[in-house]
């Protein structure tokens, strides 16, 4: 099984439920036949019509890009979902905690693209901090 974010392995052996948030940040994977495990989640938001949470909340933030993650993204953007870094709510927040935490060396893979822009951004303007 790989995460769907950043293609990572994920070290399920297919027993049991599973209830697991990749390093990247993602919730949805994959196995060899390209089926898709996804939270149950995101399946009552469908069903039932239900605004989604923002896209890196099942894609994580990884840059890593796919046919398959690809599909899954418009599908989400179909269904009005937006990246957490595109809401003007979450948006400061989001993009300043990205900042802190690669300073701390805490992401192990490239972000998604648009967003390390706006961590460059404030990076240069110096505005991380931990308050």
């Amino acid at each position: 099984m790989r995460c769907l974010g950043c293609n990572r392995e994920i070290p399920w052996n297919g027993r049991g439920v599973l209830a697991y948030t990749c390093s990247c940040g993602a919730k949805v994977f994959y196995d060899e036949t390209q089926r898709l495990y996804y939270p149950l989640s995101l399946m009552m938001c469908l069903l039932h019509g239900e605004p989604l949470p923002h896209i890196d909340y099942y894609l994580g933030k990884s840059s890593f890009w796919s046919p398959l993650k690809e599909k899954f993204y418009e599908l989400l953007r179909s269904k009005g979902a937006i990246w957490s870094w595109e809401c003007p709510k979450c948006r400061e927040r989001v993009v300043k905690r990205t900042a802190m935490e690669i300073v701390e060396g805490l992401y192990p893979f490239e972000i998604h693209p648009r967003l390390y822009e706006l961590v460059v951004e404030v990076l240069k303007k110096g505005r991380v901090s931990n308050e």
